[in-house]
């Protein structure tokens, strides 16, 4: 018992400077980018070209994390990881650092994640890490009252150019750590941001993933609640949430606004009267008529439709990797596809249901869902 004890003393006193520096992080942004410039200038010699970063985006519960963690398995692919954080800005020093402990036996065995949807995770899988870069040069990304669809450039020339070096610099260092050729984020506000980053990265590639609305946005309802529960039992969650940029679900949850301002005032004022499931299912529309749209003008977008990839994972997996230039093999498909894995459907209760049914019914038909009935 006392040794137990003392494990879980040493365990608080490491915890304790490692939340320590993740605040002065958010709080000091300015001086970990002029760390991670440092960290630039002493490996750029080293740096290879960029090819074809690929971005997968869509609302949260699309299923973008089992795409990620799919492409993830491919081995010129390089994502960012759990582990990764707080120390985004310097990622090549901060992972030689804790490299030298990977040796240590007594690991961490895997865990499923906060969001308690089966997928298990360790420090070292795949995680959306990069909106703390964004965050720390443009700060009104995460605000409801506006338009957060970026165009060419944000108006704020100065800034465009330092993040754009800085970014590319940031992705070329992951590669140069990582010893792989090809960059893999999982990010989901970047659906908004797809004409500013082909300005920086001109050959990027998007996957975009959408999923049927009765099941995505009843899992939006439920990990929303799931988040809010435990926040209520612990501070801790919701503090790393906006450390890391994460702001989907909880009680700090931040609605992308795609310029609609009557669909964005009506799913606020659901919200504001406990109206959750209308809300969600509003949110669903309005995001995936935005992405629709998107996708008529980008050839640089696929869409991923999350049901068609479970069903038939090897057959999309070879659609993707040809839209994001990825070599690949039947062993290198192989590995990818069992990483993929289905899930029963949700019992939904009937009044929800016809909710859901109501607000998405117009928009789900575009995408060739049949919204009365389950994929």
């Amino acid at each position: 018992m006392a040794l137990v004890l003392c494990s879980k003393k040493v365990t608080l006193m490491l915890l304790d400077p490692y939340r320590l520096l993740a605040r002065w992080i958010k709080k000091d942004p300015e001086a970990w980018i002029a760390l991670g410039d440092l960290e630039t200038r002493l490996l750029e010699r080293y740096f290879s070209p960029l090819h074809s970063p690929i971005y997968i985006s869509g609302m949260a519960r699309a299923g973008t994390t089992i795409l990620t963690e799919a492409l993830a398995t491919h081995p010129e692919v390089a994502t960012h990881i759990y582990r990764d954080f707080p120390c985004l800005f310097t990622p090549y020093l901060w992972n030689r650092l804790l490299g030298t402990f990977d040796w240590v036996p007594f690991k961490k065995k895997p865990q499923e994640r906060a969001h308690k949807d089966g997928i298990m995770v360790t420090n070292l899988s795949p995680e959306a890490m990069e909106e703390m870069l964004w965050m720390a040069f443009f700060r009104k990304l995460h605000d409801e009252s506006h338009s957060v669809v970026l165009g060419t450039y944000t108006g704020n020339q100065p800034r465009d150019q330092k993040f754009s070096d800085f970014y590319k610099a940031h992705i070329q260092k992951l590669l140069l750590v990582r010893k792989k050729s090809r960059y893999v984020t999982k990010a989901n506000y970047n659906l908004t941001r797809v004409s500013y980053i082909l300005n920086i990265l001109p050959d990027a590639r998007f996957v975009m993933v959408v999923r049927h609305p009765l099941t995505h946005v009843w899992s939006s309802f439920c990990k929303d609640a799931l988040f809010r529960k435990s926040q209520e039992q612990s501070s801790s969650s919701l503090i790393h949430m906006d450390q890391v940029g994460h702001f989907e679900f909880g009680y700090h949850r931040t609605l992308i606004n795609t310029g609609e301002p009557l669909a964005m005032t009506f799913i606020q004022e659901c919200f504001q009267k406990g109206d959750d499931v209308r809300a969600w299912a509003h949110y669903w529309a309005m995001l995936h008529r935005f992405i629709y749209s998107l996708a008529q003008i980008h050839p640089e977008i696929k869409i991923v439709r999350h049901e068609d990839f479970v069903l038939e994972p090897e057959k999309n997996l070879r659609e993707i990797y040809d839209h994001c230039r990825l070599t690949y093999d039947a062993a290198i498909l192989h590995k990818a596809v069992l990483k993929i894995k289905s899930k029963a459907h949700p019992i939904i209760p009937d009044l929800q249901r016809a909710i859901i049914v109501e607000e998405t019914n117009k928009v789900a038909t575009d995408w060739g869902y049949d919204v009365n009935t389950y994929p």
